[in-house]
């Protein structure tokens, strides 16, 4: 795999922009712990025609970083390491203290799926982190590891377990004999201590998955992504996003089938910056931008508290 090592991205929430769900969201919920729906999105994400700036007014649902390679070359792997936040009710804005309420945020590296897309090319290979918060089950629950080729459902990884402040790399790999097939793969390294950048795998998990007949990758965008997915029983209302602190995604890689490594100048140029917009919670839901660092470039965004 051929890798951008001096890339990482970081991403949170506006806190004060937050809404409530209607009431009539939480008596829908089930007894065992929601699950968010991994769902394609119905319009192309909204970039502006400005380097590294999203179009405030336009609805998303998407904040992070999209790379998208130059000339015709196609991603191969998508890789990403962070640190999986905590799930919490916002202190500032309309969500504030809501007692009755459910809040998420889902964490994910992709290749495509980040706008719409047309047969042969309309699927999406993730691997992902959701965390959760639901006040009807006595609060934050335990984070959900997933993986999916899109535009079929997500699925837990299996055998794999990870908890609050727990570092972990995701990595998506598409086939190179099969358009529409991939691998994903989920690395659990632990609490790592401050200052300390690599450690020793504690846990692991790897599944192959083949998508839908005539449905392939596009393999023109690769996604280090805070998304606000709805639930599966109102696919139309996203969940309020959840207060989760600032989120960085380090060691991005991008593997390309050229051969060639993407490095720092053709990344920053082929990167857009995508922000969560949700009118109906308010707006403006994360700010990110690219930030340059010992380790390189960051995509970032910042959570309000």
């Amino acid at each position: 795999m051929k890798t951008s090592t001096l890339v990482t991205a970081l991403c949170t929430t506006v806190a004060a922009a937050l809404a409530a769900i209607p009431s009539s969201h939480n008596q829908q919920r089930s007894q065992q712990q929601p699950r968010l729906l991994h769902t394609l999105p119905p319009s192309p994400s909204h970039l502006s025609t400005h380097t590294h700036t999203l179009s405030i007014a336009a609805e998303s649902v998407h904040g992070g970083a999209i790379f998208t390679p130059s000339n015709k070359t196609n991603i191969t792997t998508a890789t990403g390491t962070f640190i999986i936040p905590h799930a919490r009710v916002p202190t500032a804005g309309p969500t504030a203290n809501n007692s009755a309420s459910l809040y998420a945020a889902s964490f994910h590296v992709s290749i495509d799926g980040l706008s719409s897309s047309t047969p042969p090319c309309g699927a999406a290979l993730r691997a992902g982190i959701d965390i959760i918060y639901d006040a009807a089950a006595d609060g934050e629950q335990r984070p959900f590891a997933w993986y999916q080729l899109a535009p079929a459902d997500a699925v837990g990884f299996a055998n794999f377990s990870a908890a609050p402040g727990d570092t972990v790399r995701l990595t998506v790999t598409a086939s190179a004999a099969q358009p529409g097939a991939g691998v994903a793969t989920v690395e659990n390294f632990g609490h790592l201590p401050a200052g300390k950048s690599s450690a020793a795998v504690l846990q692991t998990a790897s599944v192959t998955v083949v998508g839908k007949q005539g449905i392939a990758l596009c393999r023109r965008q690769a996604g280090w992504v805070v998304e606000d997915f709805p639930l599966p029983g109102l696919p139309d209302f996203p969940v309020a996003l959840a207060d989760f602190t600032a989120v960085t995604f380090g060691g991005l890689g991008v593997g390309l089938d050229s051969g060639r490594k993407v490095g720092e100048k053709e990344f920053v140029a082929g990167t857009r910056l995508v922000d969560i917009s949700q009118e109906a919670q308010g707006g403006r839901l994360t700010k990110c931008e690219l930030v340059r660092g010992e380790r390189g470039v960051s995509a970032s965004g910042v959570e309000a508290h």
